[in-house]
């Protein structure tokens, strides 16, 4: 959930005897300048799940092999429709193409999105929790939507 004032992600934890806590990651500590402005506008422009992400993660690190929607389902636990959904939109965001075969190939399209991948890929095997914050901080287009009819006053 987003957080109105803030902006940041609202995680709810609730332990086994029913206490409640909450936790607002806010942008500025989303933004992790432990992470590149490269890789952080890679994730902006190309990664809008976690699912979609780890689907480039598998796909990259078994270069050249192709994968079928099928495979990529099995290893992602989740219905054949959404693995072969993640695999268009990585199609079309020009980081896998279709093998002769009856798959998908990692084949990024220039050495600086090969480059950033492998530092995605870093990033999220050691800070998961920052890389995970980055993918969902993004604004949904319904909100995006929503604000542009927010009136606001000029400064003077």
């Amino acid at each position: 959930m987003v957080c109105p004032r803030n902006g940041g992600i609202v995680f709810r934890l609730e332990s086994a005897r029913g206490s409640h806590a909450s936790l607002i990651v806010t942008p500025a500590r989303m933004s992790g300048s432990d992470i590149s402005p490269q890789t952080a506008a890679f994730i902006r422009r190309h990664i809008r799940s976690i699912g979609l992400l780890e689907a480039l993660l598998l796909l990259q690190a078994d270069a050249p092999q192709p994968w079928t929607a099928e495979r990529l389902a099995r290893e992602l636990f989740v219905q054949e429709n959404g693995a072969l959904g993640f695999l268009r939109e990585l199609q079309h965001s020009g980081l896998v193409k279709r093998a002769d075969s009856d798959g998908f190939v990692y084949a990024p399209g220039t050495p600086q999105d090969d480059a950033i991948v492998q530092d995605l890929r870093d990033a999220y095997n050691e800070r998961r929790v920052t890389i995970t914050s980055l993918i969902y901080a993004r604004p949904s287009d319904a909100q995006t939507f929503a604000d542009s009819f927010v009136f606001r006053k000029k400064s003077p």
